[in-house]
């Protein structure tokens, strides 16, 4: 699968998770932007929802969303399924991590949006 680089029209930032203890012990999240990765060129494609998709939470079905973010490969980003990708408003937790053809060209990320928010989108 080629990808042209005029697809790559969308921008979003790569962050990763720093932890820091608080003062009662506890574990501290805080996102941060990974250098390099601030505005990286990208496209997103929504493939159709597969059987399994769908999750149950609190007796109700919860379906999820599932982007594949394509971008060029950074050789000096290390990209992995603990970081997070923000585009916009809206944040996807990344789930697999994958270099097309190990050619390091292209980096596909598969993703689940982290919270949806319906047709609201900044």
């Amino acid at each position: 699968m080629t990808t042209q680089a005029g697809n790559l029209r969308k921008r979003i930032q790569i962050l990763a998770p720093q932890d820091s203890k608080n003062n009662n012990g506890g574990v501290l999240r805080a996102w941060v932007l990974v250098p390099g990765c601030e505005s990286v060129p990208c496209s997103i494609s929504y493939p159709p929802p597969k059987p399994g998709d769908e999750k149950e939470s609190q007796q109700q079905l919860q379906a999820s969303t599932f982007p594949l973010i394509k971008l060029r490969y950074r050789p000096g980003c290390n990209i992995n399924a603990a970081m997070i990708v923000r585009y916009g408003s809206r944040e996807f937790e990344i789930r697999n991590v994958s270099v097309d053809e190990e050619r390091l060209q292209w980096v596909t990320l598969q993703c689940e949006e982290l919270q949806a928010k319906g047709t609201l989108h900044a």
